[in-house]
This record gives structure tokens, C-alpha cells and sequence, in this order.
């Protein structure tokens, strides 16, 4: 679902992302990141803002829905949209202290 744009201090919808293996096919079957064994406190969100240069951690909850399917889903918190402008987000797995992170969504936060 697209949550683009965005208005200062919103928080809903949630951002729901379906996962790839890198180099994949949207769509095409097997090529699914699937997430069977992992959970929820594995993932991260980081923005990038395009126009300021800087980095934010997010500040949300993830939820995973199904945890056989490659679906991942981001609860925005207000200080991850406090600021308006182009973002670049970036969601990561850790497993066993490793970090893969997939390809950036970009999102645009405008004022209110």
C-alpha cells in the first residue's frame, strides 16, 4: 500500500512492504523474501532525507502478519514523519548479527 505523501505527524496507514531476495522479480514465485523464523525485534527502519543529507532512526513497531509470507509491516511513530521532505526508507533484517537491508521506499513527508 502506497503511504506517499504523507503529512507532518502522521501516523497511519501503516507502511506494508512485500520482501525480494535481491535481484528478484516483484511477483514472480520464489523469489520471496519469506520470513519463517523471523520476527518482529529483528527489523529496522532507517530514513534518509535526500534534502538535509541526514540520517533518522525510526522510531515505529513492525508487525509481521503472516510469518510463512515475505509481508512486513511498519506502524509509523510521529517523530519518524516530524519533518517535512523526501525521504529514502530503509528496512533491515539482523540475523544472527548480520544485516541485510533491502532497496530504499521512497517516501515524500509534506507539511501540514
Amino acid at each position: 500500500m502506497s503511504v506517499s505523501p504523507m503529512v507532518v505527524g502522521q501516523t497511519l496507514p501503516a507502511l506494508s512492504v512485500s520482501l525480494y531476495q535481491d535481484g528478484a522479480i516483484e511477483g514472480q514465485p520464489g523469489n520471496e523474501y519469506l520470513l519463517t523464523g523471523i520476527t518482529a525485534s529483528q527489523f529496522s527502519v532507517n530514513m534518509y532525507d535526500t534534502g538535509t543529507k541526514t540520517d533518522l532512526v525510526g522510531a515505529g513497531t513492525f508487525f509481521i502478519p503472516v510469518s510463512t509470507g515475505n509481508i512486513v509491516q511498519y506502524q509509523w511513530n510521529s517523530a519518524d514523519t516530524a519533518t517535512a521532505g523526501n525521504k529514502q526508507v530503509f528496512i533491515s533484517i539482523t540475523i544472527s548479527g548480520n544485516v541485510l537491508t533491502f532497496d530504499p521506499i521512497p517516501i515524500v513527508i509534506v507539511p501540514k
